[in-house]
Parts: C-alpha cells; structure tokens; sequence
C-alpha cells in the first residue's frame, strides 16, 4: 500500500487505471463469450432458458 504522503505522477494515475480498465474488459468480453455459447441454458436467475 502506498503511504498518503507520496505524491504519484497523473500519467502514472492514468496508466494504471487504463491497465485495471482493460481488465475488467477483458472478463466481460469473457462472460458474454460464455453466455453466447450457452444462450439457451443459462439465465442470471439459475433458470431454464
């Protein structure tokens, strides 16, 4: 963990949130992938499609 009285570069900032964001892009990519793949099996409510 940082300590609060460090001072982090903006573009620094930003690279890292751009990193996580990218990620997180990538697991949704990945979830609708599956969901494709089994429309007719899986709903979000654990039901019969």
């Amino acid at each position: 963990m940082t300590p609060k009285n460090v001072c982090i570069p903006r573009e620094l900032q930003l690279q890292a949130a751009m990193f996580r964001l990218g990620k997180v892009d990538d697991e949704i990519h990945a979830g609708y992938e599956i969901l494709q793949k089994y429309h007719k099996t899986v709903t979000f409510l654990g039901r019969p499609g």
